[in-house]
C-alpha cells in the first residue's frame, strides 16, 4: 500500500501534465523524474 500512497500523486502530477497541459511548479519530484 505504500507504494500505492507513492506513486497515485505522481500518476495525477502526469495525468493533468498531459491532459490540460498545464505548466505545474517543478519541484524535487519533478527534477528526479527529469521534467
Amino acid at each position: 500500500s505504500l507504494l500505492i500512497a507513492a506513486a497515485t500523486p505522481v500518476a495525477l502530477y502526469l495525468v493533468f501534465e498531459r491532459m490540460f497541459q498545464v505548466s505545474l511548479p517543478h519541484g524535487a519530484l519533478a527534477d528526479v523524474l527529469g521534467f
